[in-house]
């Protein structure tokens, strides 16, 4: 499983693309998380997001910008462009995100 950066992993950031809060690693998992490894799922990475997850393009300055990995000049859009960008590579038979303004579809 992968899930969209701005969720809380234990020992990992959850920066939401701010350099100021990298290399300040989780205490404790997001409620969610938690639930779905207490199913037996295996977390395999973090996806980008735009910083504080408001902006239609997934790009911050922590993580730089996530590519289209069909058309690799374009953009992902949206506040889950990372995590949509993975499961159009088929990263990952699941991925966890949010949602704001219709960037999950």
């Amino acid at each position: 499983m992968k899930l969209q950066e701005c969720f809380h992993l234990k020992g990992y950031d959850a920066s939401n693309g701010y350099i100021s809060r990298t290399f300040d690693a989780s205490t404790f998992d997001t409620p969610l998380i938690a639930l779905v490894k207490s199913q037996g799922a295996v977390v395999l990475a973090k996806t980008n997001t735009p910083q504080t997850m408001l902006v239609a393009e997934s790009h911050n300055n922590v993580f730089g910008q996530t590519k289209n990995p069909v058309v690799g000049h374009l953009t992902c859009g949206g506040s889950s462009g990372g995590e949509g960008s993975n499961m159009a590579f088929r990263g990952s038979a699941i991925g966890i995100g949010t949602d704001v303004g219709g960037s999950i579809r």
